[in-house]
């Protein structure tokens, strides 16, 4: 079994380009953690990081028709 994450750094892909952080250890520290580590806060990194994979997914749809 694995432990829980320290920073957000494992993602679940979901349907559409959700994306969803897997497990993370002590979760109300995450952003302090990241901040440490010179990372962006949880939510904002999600929120580029699925724009990203939505993008990509959309242009790959693209090229496929």
């Amino acid at each position: 079994r694995r432990l829980p994450l320290f920073c957000g750094e494992e993602w679940f892909n979901r349907k559409k380009g959700n994306l969803e952080p897997k497990p993370i250890r002590n979760l109300r520290q995450v952003d302090k953690r990241r901040a440490e580590h010179g990372l962006e806060p949880l939510e904002d990194y999600l929120k580029s990081v699925s724009k990203h994979l939505r993008t990509s997914q959309k242009k790959k749809r693209l090229k496929s028709n």
